[in-house]
């Protein structure tokens, strides 16, 4: 049980570090001052990395359901 409510503490952190990193990225790609002036390359990167963020999310969440 002790390992259990361990496990779910780290998912639990894991899942705020994503879920902020989400929100600034998001943030960031609905500026569109960013859109306009920043290189396209950085502009796909910042999408690339939204998407892989989801899935991180979504991950995460699952492993926390299963947990509890």
């Amino acid at each position: 049980i002790i390992g259990i409510q361990k496990e779910r503490m780290i998912l639990e952190k894991r899942l705020a570090t994503v879920m902020e990193d989400l929100a600034r990225t998001e943030r960031k790609l609905s500026n569109p001052s960013f859109l306009e002036k920043a290189p396209s390359l950085v502009v796909e990167k910042e999408k690339s990395k939204l998407e892989e963020l989801k899935v991180r999310k979504e991950r995460l969440e699952a492993n926390l359901s299963w947990l509890k």
